[in-house]
């Protein structure tokens, strides 16, 4: 028999008593792995054997610095948000009601059928006092889950449409991680450590919390699942896309700096993405200049779908450009400006695209910057050439519209005035 066909046997033998079995094709590949009564130890959150590679989605190194690309970050009163090139510091400052935020750019996209894993490294030095808390995981104003620590010792929880459901950490339903769990482990976060949270959403579904620490036996590196929820009556979240966060607060305590630490963090979907979306295009006859004007800028709604109360969660790509030109011109993608003009809904007199079917704004109004904000991309358009498309491929793909931040196709001419028809392009994944 052949060895692939001996393991084979062999796995039906140790698995007999789990109702599976493993089949194979008559060319010697394993086609179908089936195990029927396996807790989520060692399969999947569907009862699947988990044989499917993580596709990362979001990415993010600490060691870069702060980019406006990459990170989304907020402060209120004496809270800061730094990096030390190794590191970011979140920090509340000495102030009462002080706040800072660190948010990912991008937010992690969920698709139904499959599980999410979200990462966060992070430590904490010096333990909070009075009010302070701190708060790192997937999550923002509205929903999400984490993990945290506050004055009276570390915790975890979700957040459903505002509201937190908090699990103190000798409440934690499968390991403690105070030396008296399974896994024999204490939890210290000065040490620093990779935090995780797993789910599957189908609106209903498990959210598991995990620690990867080390196992204190062969000192090598392990996760801990250390709780799960399954909410009942309700979904989990009202919305499962989200950015990947750290978060400090003052309250009213005064006189005492708290800082959080974040390392690296990451999305993931367990098997292969394959996102589905729309592309928003517009379109604008414009008469151009030696001076870089805008042309069609887009930026998200602050909230969508109309109604729901949510922070828009959808992200959006640049998806590409098309030019015609009477004379050689020159164009620039641009992130972060802003335009004398107004942001209209759609649809506008050039599209038919209806409103509740994207999650943008458009202009196609103004004629110049107040500031013009970070080029990301350029290129030149040959006039009396025809059509001249840019596709934006490779690194642009990856550059995600964050928040209320603008992108603007803008356009000059070399010498003289020409006149111009352009159109510009995103996706929208949702």
């Amino acid at each position: 028999m052949p060895s692939w066909k001996k393991e084979a046997s062999k796995g039906c033998e140790v698995m007999g008593k789990l109702n599976g079995c493993i089949s194979s094709s008559t060319n010697g590949v394993i086609e179908d792995v089936n195990i029927v009564g396996v807790g989520p130890d060692v399969s999947s959150q569907f009862n699947e054997l988990t044989v499917a590679a993580r596709t990362p989605v979001i990415e993010l190194s600490s060691t870069y610095g702060i980019s406006d690309l990459r990170d989304v970050i907020d402060t209120t009163g004496t809270g800061t948000v730094t990096n030390d090139t190794v590191e970011y510091l979140i920090s509340t400052g000495i102030g009462a009601g002080a706040e800072a935020v660190l948010d990912s750019a991008q937010r992690g996209r969920y698709q139904p059928g499959y599980a999410v894993e979200a990462g966060v490294g992070a430590r904490v030095m010096t333990p909070p006092t009075g009010e302070q808390v701190a708060r790192w995981g997937l999550f923002d104003d509205e929903n999400g889950a984490f993990f945290g620590v506050d004055s009276s010792g570390i915790f975890l929880g979700y957040r459903r449409d505002g509201v937190d459901t908090v699990v103190p950490q000798a409440s934690w339903n499968i390991d403690p991680l105070d030396g008296t769990g399974p896994s024999g482990i204490t939890l210290d976060l000065s040490n620093g450590n990779i935090f995780q949270i797993v789910f599957s959403w189908y609106g209903y579904g498990v959210i598991e919390w995990q620690v990867v620490s080390q196992n204190p036996v062969d000192l090598s590196q392990t996760v801990v699942t250390v709780n799960r929820v399954k909410p009942l009556g309700q979904t989990s979240f009202t919305d499962p896309n989200l950015p990947l966060r750290g978060q400090v607060e003052n309250g009213a305590t005064t006189g005492t700096d708290f800082t959080l630490y974040l390392a690296g963090r990451q999305y993931s979907i367990i098997g292969n993405y394959k996102p589905v979306f729309r592309v928003t295009s517009e379109r604008r006859s414009f008469t151009a200049t030696t001076t870089l004007s805008p042309v069609i800028s887009f930026q998200r709604k602050a909230i969508f779908p109309a109604g729901s109360g949510r922070p828009n969660s959808v992200n959006v790509t640049l998806e590409g450009l098309d030019l015609l030109t009477a004379s050689d011109i020159y164009y620039q993608v641009i992130l972060g400006s802003t335009i004398n003009g107004t942001f209209v809904n759609f649809p506008t007199a050039t599209t038919n695209i209806p409103n509740s079917e994207t999650a943008l704004l458009v202009n196609i109004n103004s004629t110049t910057f107040t500031t013009v904000g970070q080029v990301v991309f350029q290129g030149l358009a040959a006039g009396g050439q025809g059509n001249t498309r840019s596709l934006t491929t490779g690194s642009l793909l990856d550059l995600i519209l964050a928040d209320d931040q603008i992108i603007t196709l803008a356009v000059a001419t070399f010498t003289g005035t020409s006149a111009i028809q352009a159109a510009f392009r995103v996706s929208e994944e949702w």
